[in-house]
């Protein structure tokens, strides 16, 4: 019996995902004129959040720094169907004014497509503040565009523009004025060469 986060029901509770984070459809891509078929694990031809064995069920190799910890994954070559072996890495500091800063990095041996994503829950009122405080939340994300979906939620391949959308958080906006009429679960494009953070998030009070 599957228990936590080895469930197949448990929705990523805190997991770092990939190889490559959202779906794909029909559970293959076209690179550099080849076809590579991947383990669908969504439905019958959907593969979501890196596929059967995806990063998340893994045990990675962890190291300790004093302000924080490094967790490290050797991706073989082939891995749920990807090219290229990849050595993912992880490093989460707690700083002294209690930020949290989350860095990741991927370095691979043949062109193959990473999206890692962070996929923790997080309630900054605290736990036992209870839901209806998440949307007394602000959150700020530094993005013009977002990737369409379709109706399965698989992306598109299109960007669309957050602007006059419940999706734009170009500046900071409480949850609770999208929440739960509009459902927030879009992957973001995120806006480069602004020297500002990528998200934000700002607790009630």
């Amino acid at each position: 019996m599957e228990i936590g986060y080895l469930s197949a029901e448990n929705p990523y509770f805190g997991a770092t995902v990939g190889r490559v984070a959202n779906r794909i459809a029909n559970a293959s891509f076209m690179l550099d004129g080849k076809e590579y078929k991947l383990h669908a694990n969504e439905g019958n031809n959907t593969t979501l959040h890196g596929g059967l064995r995806g990063w998340d069920k893994y045990v990675w190799n962890a190291s300790r720094h004093v302000d924080g910890v490094t967790f490290s994954l050797l991706s073989p070559d082939g891995d749920e169907g990807f090219p290229g072996a990849v050595l993912a890495q992880v490093t989460y500091r707690l700083t002294v004014d209690s930020r949290l800063i989350i860095n990741m990095q991927a370095i691979a041996t043949k062109p193959t497509p990473v999206n890692m994503v962070n996929h923790a829950y997080f309630n900054l009122a605290g736990h036992g503040a209870g839901p209806q405080e998440v949307y007394r939340t602000r959150l700020a994300v530094n993005a013009d565009r977002y990737t369409e979906l379709d109706h399965s939620q698989i992306p598109t391949g299109a960007f669309a523009h957050v602007g006059g959308t419940p999706l734009d958080f170009r500046t900071p906006r409480l949850l609770g004025d999208v929440l739960p009429s509009s459902e927030v679960d879009h992957n973001y494009v995120i806006t480069r060469g602004l020297e500002r953070p990528a998200e934000m998030v700002y607790a009630a009070g």
